[in-house]
């Protein structure tokens, strides 16, 4: 399989998966000690959203990409989950 249908696959299943969890399960710490499980979804769209507000954010993060990434990973999944996952299905 192509590298690119991998990534398209394995981004939907991912979709998938966020969509099957509950408000609880979402708010649940991940392995990232930064975020939560919903978080993690925000950091995963985060990519696939035009205008994300990463190079912004890196520089209110005095040049610090991961401090960056925390952040708009964290604004991202205040959104709806169904908009998130839409984002992977459909940039998949």
């Amino acid at each position: 399989m192509d590298p690119r249908e991998r990534i398209a696959a394995n981004r939907r299943r991912l979709a998938d998966f966020f969509d099957s969890l509950d408000d609880h399960q979402l708010g649940t710490p991940s392995l990232c000690e930064a975020w939560t499980v919903r978080e993690v979804l925000g950091h995963l769209a985060m990519p696939l959203i035009p205008r994300s507000g990463l190079m912004r954010e890196v520089v209110r993060a005095r040049g610090s990409l991961d401090r960056a990434s925390v952040a708009v990973a964290r604004r991202l999944a205040r959104r709806p989950v169904a908009e998130l996952t839409a984002v992977l299905r459909e940039r998949a």
